[in-house]
Order: C-alpha cells, then structure tokens, then sequence
C-alpha cells in the first residue's frame, strides 16, 4: 500500500514538474496622453506712430505735436486692442 501511494505521489509531482516555468509576456499597448503643444500665432508688427515723424522744427507748432500724439494714441490703442485679442484667443486654446 505503501508503494501504491508513493507511486502515485511520484507521478503527480512529475506532472506539475512536466509543464514548466511561467513565462512573462510582454504586450505593448497604446495609450492616448494629451500633450501641451504651444499655439502657433503671429505677432502684429509695432505700428508706426506720428510721434516719432516729429522733429526739432514742430517744436513750436503745438498744433502739428497735438494732432500726432492724438493720431499716435489712437493707433496705439488699436495695437493694444489687437494684442489683447491675441491674448485671449491663445488663453481660450482658439488657433489662430
């Protein structure tokens, strides 16, 4: 009874021992992560003012200086305006 049992014992263990190590195997799996990429925009050109047209012949001409620092104002804060806009559109993740 003895050798019955350990026959049997014997061939249990040689069964498992018969199918081998466990392998690992390796599966590459895509995965979609958001990447930051940086807006891609243009940068309005600085305007030219009429300020800058003034020399030291308009220096008594309080007319001629006037008219060109309001002129220059306006086109300044047209600038500013378009900047602003920019800055929105790029803060809003629009491509411009």
């Amino acid at each position: 009874m003895k050798i019955l049992v350990l026959v049997l014992l014997i061939s249990l263990l040689g069964a498992c021992s018969a199918k081998g190590p466990p392998q690992i195997v390796y599966v590459t799996q895509e995965v979609e992560i958001p990447v930051y990429q940086a807006p891609r925009f243009d940068i309005p050109k600085k305007p030219l003012t009429p300020v800058k047209a003034l020399n030291w012949s308009n220096s008594g001409d309080h007319n001629v200086i006037g008219k060109a620092y309001v002129k220059s104002l306006k086109i300044l804060e047209n600038h500013i305006e378009q900047l602003h806009n920019l800055l929105e559109a790029i803060k809003n993740g629009e491509d411009q």
